[in-house]
């Protein structure tokens, strides 16, 4: 494929696809089966050399969207009737109940403050290739009922101010709009984190409401946001942005990891 198009002129730079059974096979097949030490992957590892034109690489990644909605079905996976049990790094347990708490909660209000619907929460062969439905779970307004609803149980208020001066590499500009950052929420979450907090329970809405406050960072604010724009400018701090995030799933794997040689099959 890549020889027919190098012969009517058509370069070809990079090659996207799902995460499907065959294409993960075929991409650990082209990295020879290594592995990272870190989540941030380094070019050797995201790149083939062109078999046409020696000097030039074909970068190799999956699909945006298809990744955010494998982390939205795992998390799903976790539900009552599920497979799946999460543990956090620090081994706190969460899981799905708490966006269909979250929806239940916003069910009882006159007037909704999430996107969330049954097509959010009850996941079936349609409403689980839905986009829209999937961005819900980790959209900011879902997001901030979280933490409005976990800060009212804890007694505490995460102030306006206190976001707003925040900095760090997990919170970003908008390309957009210079008055709207991203990462924020995240912020707040950490902010609940650190709150003398005993009740497993609390514990644990903590962990999931931080699960999604990283998704909702990563995809909803900015891979998945069509405003958001790419140059010379911002590319660094973006970089650094992803790289934050993307740690978290590296420490959550290196506790999962250590977790279960000490026989705790937790995931």
């Amino acid at each position: 494929v890549v020889m027919a198009c190098e012969a009517i002129s058509c370069q070809v730079h990079g090659f996207q696809c799902d995460a499907g059974g065959n294409n993960a096979r075929m991409v650990k097949f082209l990295r020879n089966g290594s592995t990272a030490d870190e989540a941030w992957l380094p070019e050797q590892m995201v790149c083939v050399t062109n078999p046409v034109f020696a000097d030039r690489k074909i970068y190799i990644w999956h699909c945006i969207v298809h990744i955010f909605k494998a982390l939205r079905n795992a998390l799903y996976a976790s539900r009552d009737s599920g497979a799946r049990s999460f543990h956090d790094k620090d081994n706190n347990t969460f899981g799905w109940m708490f966006v269909v708490a979250s929806f239940q909660r916003d069910t009882r209000r006159a007037s909704p403050i999430t996107n969330l619907t049954k097509k959010s929460v009850i996941i079936d062969g349609w409403s689980a290739m839905n986009v829209s439905a999937a961005k819900s779970v980790s959209a900011e307004k879902t997001v901030a009922e979280g933490v409005t609803y976990i800060s009212e149980k804890l007694g505490v208020t995460v102030s306006v101010s206190e976001l707003k001066n925040a900095s760090g590499n997990h919170i970003i500009t908008a390309a957009s709009n210079r008055n709207l950052r991203h990462g924020i929420w995240f912020e707040a979450v950490q902010h609940l984190k650190r709150q003398s907090c005993t009740d497993s329970a609390v514990k644990s809405e903590i962990a999931a409401i931080e699960f999604l406050s990283v998704l909702s960072s990563m995809f909803n604010e900015f891979l998945l946001n069509k405003t958001e724009k790419l140059n010379k400018d911002n590319i660094d701090d973006r970089e650094s942005y992803l790289r934050f995030y993307l740690d978290y799933f590296h420490k959550w794997t290196e506790s999962t990891i250590t977790r279960k040689v000490v026989g705790d099959k937790g995931r």
